[in-house]
């Protein structure tokens, strides 16, 4: 991310399948304050991290939260939980953008189709060109 910030100054948009969490967040709002569009697309995300991008970045004006894992990760050790629909607080933070993909796991075949009963996110094992795909039509391939 600081390579980025440093020779890509238009750098607007990002994509990542990763997990993210609060560690990453910062990062992102250390190097990449003037982000736009973030998609978050199939990945497990952190609820903390996740507030603090909504709080903090203020230029932010599409999340793309699809088929995404939302857990919550403790400030002291302790068992991590699990979110199966979205958080309506993360609903009510994220309502000044001017887009917001997310679906509710429970309805969402796709949601079901990629996590396993472990929770492990296997959507690269049903479909080679799936991470090209996103709700946020600037992101898809």
């Amino acid at each position: 991310m600081q390579m980025i910030s440093a020779n890509c100054k238009n750098f607007s948009m990002l994509k990542v399948m990763l997990p993210f969490d609060l560690e990453f967040a910062t990062t992102l709002f250390i190097y990449l304050p003037g982000l736009k569009v973030l998609s978050l697309r199939s990945a497990m995300v952190d609820k903390n991290a996740l507030t603090i991008i909504l709080k903090l970045m203020d230029g932010l004006e599409k999340l793309n939260l699809s088929h995404c894992r939302l857990i919550e990760v403790p400030r002291t050790p302790g068992p991590v939980a699990l979110f199966r629909e979205m958080d309506n607080s993360i609903i009510a933070k994220a309502s000044h953008l001017k887009e917001f993909c997310y679906c509710q796991e429970l309805s969402c075949s796709i949601c079901l189709f990629e996590h396993t009963d472990e929770n492990f996110l296997k959507w690269y094992a049903y479909d080679e060109g799936l991470w090209r795909e996103d709700e946020i039509t600037s992101l898809a391939f």
